[in-house]
């Protein structure tokens, strides 16, 4: 290969390359590297807080619950609904949603069937129900849906029955939203108090 070949090329290579490097340079200076945090986790968690209790009866139950309102613990349930101004010894919440807890051993558990229509009754209107198995927990529960008789689509009240470490499990949702409600039940935790000794 001759000079003015070599040369040629050279020249061609420097003079094709240094106005990229340019504008590349220019590029980099004007552009603002921004870092952005994913935003779906930190959107959902905005919207939610976790709570937490210890229950006398050798568990403890955690959840999720909507940021707007409030959750307690109320005789033997855990409650989520608006902030109130307590009754007397009332709840301090409108109690949307509560998860009652009954001990197996103390033998005065209604038969689930009594219990639906219960709140059947509680509904004063004509009510259709449809029942359906459900994973919470980690166990196998009962749901059971009830809505209008002339609306299907209406759902007037949900609950949930299901028994965990000898306990006996109601939980009722009257008003929190379906999404809310799923949301709970997909963040419901029982597990058992690890006893240091």
């Amino acid at each position: 290969m001759n000079y003015p070949t070599i040369s040629f090329l050279t020249l061609f290579f420097v003079a094709c390359s240094t106005p990229y490097k340019k504008e590349n340079k220019k590029i980099q200076e004007d552009t603002v590297s921004i870092n952005v945090a994913p935003q779906a986790n930190n959107a959902i968690e905005a919207k939610w807080l976790t709570y937490i209790d210890t229950i006398n009866m050798g568990f403890v139950v955690s959840y999720k619950y909507p940021k707007n309102y409030v959750s307690e613990h109320f005789e033997n349930a855990e409650c989520i609904g608006k902030q109130i101004k307590p009754i007397d010894d009332g709840p301090m919440n409108t109690m949307d949603c509560s998860m009652w807890m009954d001990d197996i051993a103390d033998g005065n558990l209604r038969p689930i069937d009594t219990l639906i229509q219960y709140s059947m009754d509680q509904l004063h209107q004509s009510v259709q129900q449809s029942k359906d198995s459900i994973i919470i927990a980690d166990v196998k529960g009962l749901s059971v849906l009830l809505t209008g008789k002339s609306d299907k689509k209406k759902v007037l009240k949900q609950m949930i029955y299901f028994t965990k470490y000898n306990t006996f499990f109601e939980l009722i949702n009257d008003s929190l939203s379906e999404q809310d409600f799923q949301m709970f039940i997909n963040s419901l935790k029982i597990e058992k108090v690890n006893l240091i000794q």
